[in-house]
């Protein structure tokens, strides 16, 4: 009865409302547990290569059963269906983690997680970014509250935790995600395609424009791993402590929200592929003040920077793409995107940033990682000079 009384509530906000909901609740889930689930594991006793290895399962799934999962979306016309079983399956993994204290068992759940997880943001994105498309609305001012979300949850649930153990989280966000699963069923999947012009996924990849936005992603991607990985670890070796640590990630999300409110802004007065390269460049720069300075104040005016650079490369990201692809490759273009920076990115990426950090130290790792996505923006100043990009916005 809930169930049907909460969708019956939904179903009557409008199109924009709707998205914004779903950001909203699927972000401020993750905020509840995504950045305290390796401190529950070095509690169960797990050493840092078996929590390293069970940090791989995300990327290695969203590298392999994300873009599979999606593109079965896509061909079958059933992303908000295959959205909701990814949601429930996912719900029902998060809920499991919290039973083993082995090693092996764990694993299986966490497999479990990441397996189900694995398509989700992507297929989300295509529905939401089309259906601001097809309702003329702005897809930044959207997507910024899952950042609002995020940024929320994860200063509540640090509190929270410590009062009840970490072990509720579990609990909390499973019971979320049934809310979640409610507001996926009344997300738009949009009009069927026509098969008559369907245009083949060979096609699609013989696009030199998407080409660019996934190689960019890639090497994006592997920056930003390097600082979600070991940023926070060198901030702590300062002797910052863990409430700094909470404060810059809670203010480096909430910079994300006016960087997606005004993205759009960003995009009419400079084009889609240059407000990306601003984004890049952003991200660049926060990466190279974590690798020229030890300050502190400096360090989290770093993070600020890093936060507006996010926001924007994440909705521009989604709109270059969004603009490029036909409606019926939406789910898995933005399946590969990730792929690219969420999964090959980091499994590249983290081992060799683990090395550098230990053996060449964070200044090395830092701006080596700036270089990174450096060569993002690099490249998609070639592409858009070579007019790959052209029509992307």
């Amino acid at each position: 009865m809930a169930v049907s009384s909460s969708r019956e509530i939904f179903t009557q906000l409008q199109p924009g409302r709707r998205g914004a909901m779903y950001y909203a609740a699927f972000w401020g889930t993750m905020g509840v547990f995504a950045p305290f689930i390796n401190i529950y594991f070095a509690g169960l006793g797990l050493s840092g290569t078996q929590i390293g290895l069970l940090s791989t399962l995300v990327p290695a799934m969203t590298l392999t059963v994300g873009p599979a999962l999606s593109a079965l979306a896509d061909r079958r016309a059933q992303r908000r269906r295959i959205l909701q079983f990814a949601i429930a399956g996912g719900g029902l993994a998060i809920l499991l983690e919290s039973i083993p204290d082995s090693f092996e068992v764990l694993g299986a759940a966490v497999m479990l997680v990441a397996f189900f997880f694995s398509p989700v943001i992507s297929i989300a994105d295509s529905l939401i970014s089309r259906m601001a498309t097809r309702y003329q609305l702005d897809f930044g001012k959207v997507r910024m509250w899952g950042s609002i979300g995020f940024a929320s949850m994860v200063v509540v649930c640090g509190w929270l935790w410590e009062q009840v153990g970490l072990r509720w989280m579990f609990v909390l966000a499973a019971l979320l995600f049934i809310l979640i699963f409610v507001m996926a069923g009344q997300l738009e999947e949009g009009p069927p395609a026509d098969r008559q012009r369907r245009q083949s996924f060979k096609e699609l990849l013989r696009d030199p424009g998407l080409a660019a936005i996934l190689a960019t992603s890639f090497l994006a991607g592997a920056g930003n791993q390097i600082y979600f990985t070991f940023g926070s670890v060198y901030i702590n070796t300062l002797g910052s402590g863990l409430f700094f640590i909470g404060v810059i990630s809670a203010l480096s999300a909430s910079l994300e929200v006016p960087a997606m409110r005004y993205s759009s802004a960003a995009v009419e007065r400079f084009g889609g592929p240059k407000t990306l390269l601003i984004a890049y460049i952003l991200l660049g720069v926060s990466l190279l003040c974590y690798g020229l300075t030890s300050n502190l104040p400096v360090l989290l005016v770093a993070s600020l920077v890093r936060g507006i650079g996010s926001g924007l490369f994440v909705v521009s990201t989604v709109r270059l793409i969004d603009s490029r692809v036909p409606q019926e490759w939406s789910s898995t273009a933005q399946s590969m995107m990730y792929a690219a920076s969420m999964g090959l990115a980091p499994l590249l990426a983290s081992p060799v940033a683990g090395w550098v950090y230990d053996t060449l130290g964070s200044v090395t790792l830092f701006i080596g990682g700036s270089v990174l996505v450096g060569l993002a923006g690099i490249a998609i100043t070639v592409a858009a000079a070579r007019g790959w990009l052209e029509g992307m916005r």
